[in-house]
């Protein structure tokens, strides 16, 4: 699937940001046998599968030739950029599924705790919740073969639920809140995923909407929410960026035509081989291109994501809010192998529409590439706008004459400082032996009838946990052997309780519940609501 066209058609949790940042922004897949005429190349690929003969023939044990091919391509592709890569046939169904718009499958979120593979939540009307697969529910075997205290990982959950559409599969499954073990059949069937994770009304005039990816339908949904909100009155909008590594870049571009006026550049990247080279501009009018706008982002916000903030930014559209950005500037086309593997090659930078390529330097190679988190931690950047660094020596303009610069990410107009001051070592503790989730899924289970009376607005402003509530937290917690350290919890409290009452609130109204209570003290929202005086001010050129 080739994605040149702006109108060209365009993959749960524990995987999704590692696997994005990896497919990064895709201009489409090319498949097919890999054929060259140049000389250097066929000496080159001579030369290798004539070591790979010797091996078989000579060497004094056997050898699985495969599995040192296969690492044999990942420490060539290391000599190259952070991005090229290879994928082997047995992991390319897995990955290419996170960006697909839907899968065929028992229909359940996942995590997996002490070996044990724990349900988060069912896919609404998805098989798994007809069947009566409740959120807390521990899934011990699956067709008689017992998964749990066996090193389970994603990869082998995957293999084992999903599956053809009508194929049945069945599961011994344990209710912790009962103590009961059931044996439930399922039918698998497709099973809708989505980018566009929540859309809501803050107020009468502004619009909260969070994309996590761009999957090939995430522009629909994007397009459904943002008619959805304008319907509801909507004048000022919240777009979230945060934590969303990118995807396919066609995607991207057209979100960015519903938002910037009709002619606008959005992005366009230069290749050595310029049948690559590719412009994208806005081509029609928008769904939100006069209201005021400000997109979120912070430092896990990449590619197809920065692609984005940067089209809003350079084209003055709205207001960028958070921390600097990932930098990931390069874009990766697949090929097909003759085995079923594929190379994922780097073609072409991009370039946002101020000229800038907002890719991070490599060339001290990929553990230094890889450590660029830390090295911001430790510099202060990620708590001090003052801290961010800047290549001074790569300075551009926005269409109203503001200086932006490039070489490593966007840099957001106003900064939000990373917030620490409730952490604690036993809120760690919490949240990595899902003692929150875990208190939060027995109380709906309990509770599901009176929360649903009271509904999500009474319920965020009114429900508190109650001192009855954090003793159940804390006995959980000293059931799994986290010791009880009253300055951390005191520290953490009301961390604790926005966790929890967000978690609770999920259960009953899904992802708008959670993040109606989260929002109530997220300070990027409270900023944002301060902030749309002065995106307007960019937007009519009144800002430089």
């Amino acid at each position: 699937m080739e994605e040149y066209q702006n109108n060209s058609k365009q993959i749960n949790l524990p995987l999704k940001l590692a696997i994005t940042l990896f497919i990064g922004v895709l201009l489409g897949l090319g498949f097919g046998k890999f054929g060259t005429s140049d000389k250097e190349v066929r000496i080159a690929g001579n030369k290798y599968e004539q070591v790979l003969g010797l091996i078989k023939e000579h060497y004094v044990d056997s050898v699985d030739l495969y599995n040192i091919t296969d690492e044999g391509y990942k420490r060539m592709f290391a000599k190259l950029d952070p991005h090229t890569s290879y994928i082997p046939s047995k992991d390319l169904k897995l990955v290419r599924s996170q960006l697909e718009s839907d899968f065929e499958g028992i229909g359940v979120e996942f995590n997996i705790y002490n070996d044990t593979l724990v349900v988060v939540r069912t896919i609404k009307s998805g098989p798994s919740e007809k069947a009566g697969i409740l959120p807390g529910d521990r899934i011990i075997a699956v067709n008689k073969d017992t998964i749990a205290g066996v090193g389970i990982d994603n990869r082998k959950v995957f293999d084992l639920l999903r599956g053809e559409k009508g194929s049945k599969v069945n599961l011994l499954i344990y209710r912790r809140l009962k103590n009961e073990f059931l044996t439930l059949e399922i039918i698998r069937d497709d099973i809708p995923t989505y980018s566009v994770e929540v859309s809501y009304m803050v107020d009468e005039r502004t619009g909260f909407l969070k994309v996590n990816r761009f999957a090939e339908n995430t522009y629909n949904e994007f397009k459904k929410a943002l008619q959805e909100l304008n319907r509801r009155g909507l004048d000022r909008l919240v777009l979230d960026l945060r934590n969303n590594g990118g995807g396919y870049m066609g995607e991207a571009e057209k979100m960015a035509d519903e938002l910037l006026e009709k002619g606008s550049l959005i992005v366009y990247t230069k290749s050595k081989a310029t049948h690559y080279d590719h412009k994208s501009y806005a081509i029609k009018d928008g769904l939100f291109e006069k209201g005021e706008l400000i997109v979120l982002i912070n430092e896990n916000s990449a590619s197809a994501s920065e692609i984005l903030a940067g089209a809003i930014q350079d084209n003055d559209r709205g207001l960028i809010l958070g921390r600097r950005s990932y930098g990931k500037g390069l874009v990766q086309r697949g090929f097909q192998l003759v085995d079923s593997s594929e190379v994922r090659i780097t073609i072409s930078r991009y370039y946002t529409p101020s000229s800038r390529c907002v890719q991070k330097s490599y060339e001290e190679g990929l553990e230094d590439y890889s450590s660029d988190y830390k090295k911001r931690e430790n510099s202060g950047e990620l708590f001090s706008a003052d801290s961010i660094k800047v290549n001074d020596t790569l300075v551009y303009s926005t269409k109203n004459g503001r200086t932006v610069f490039g070489g490593g990410g966007i840099i957001p107009d106003d900064f939000i400082a990373k917030d620490t001051s409730n952490y604690s070592n036993y809120l760690g503790s919490l949240y990595g032996h899902r003692v929150l989730n875990d208190f939060a899924l027995d109380y709906v289970n309990r509770e599901k009838e009176y929360l649903e009376k009271m509904g999500v607005i009474q319920f965020v402003d009114e429900f508190e946990l109650d001192t009855n509530m954090y003793g159940v937290i804390i006995s959980k917690a000293t059931a799994r052997g986290l010791v009880f350290k009253i300055d951390e919890f005191n520290k953490s409290r009301s961390k604790i309780m926005l966790q929890s009452k967000a978690l609770i609130a999920r259960g009953i109204w899904g992802e708008e519940g959670y993040y109606r209570v989260i929002n109530n003290d997220d300070d990027y929202l409270k900023s944002a609501m301060k902030l749309f005086d002065k995106a307007k001010a960019i937007r009519e050129g009144n800002l430089n």
